[in-house]
């Protein structure tokens, strides 16, 4: 039995059970809501597809924790479907969790908070 980690009262983050699980599929998309010095700092989430050599599909586009204009007016353009796995992650979870209401709100439903990056670094492929 999976457990949920909380970072706020209505902020549940994936296991890295679920990560794992995601990653695992093809069509899985990594949507890194940190912004850039954030993401030179640290490096982003590169990992493999299954069936392929190459790096998961991942997008960068900054939110705060109060706002996500942008991710609201490009993410139709951004998800192949409504039911596309998206795995979000920020620098602590905070970030992802509204990114994650944001898409839930326009009817994704296949949308998960990774949390923050020290929950997902273990997941990157090192070369």
């Amino acid at each position: 039995m999976m457990t949920t980690r909380t970072i706020q009262e209505d902020a549940i983050l994936a296991t890295p059970e679920e990560i794992r699980t995601l990653l695992a599929k093809d069509n899985t998309v990594i949507l890194d809501v940190r912004g850039p010095e954030e993401i030179l700092e640290t490096g982003y989430l590169k990992t493999k597809r299954p069936s392929e050599k190459r790096p998961h599909r991942w997008i960068q586009l900054a939110c705060t924790r109060t706002e996500a204009s942008l991710l609201e007016l490009t993410m139709d353009s951004l998800f192949d479907t409504k039911d596309q796995p998206i795995l979000i992650h920020c620098k602590s979870g905070k970030r992802a969790s509204l990114a994650k209401r944001v898409l839930e709100k326009a009817g994704y439903t296949n949308v998960w908070n990774a949390g923050g990056w020290n929950d997902v670094e273990p997941f990157v492929v090192k070369e």
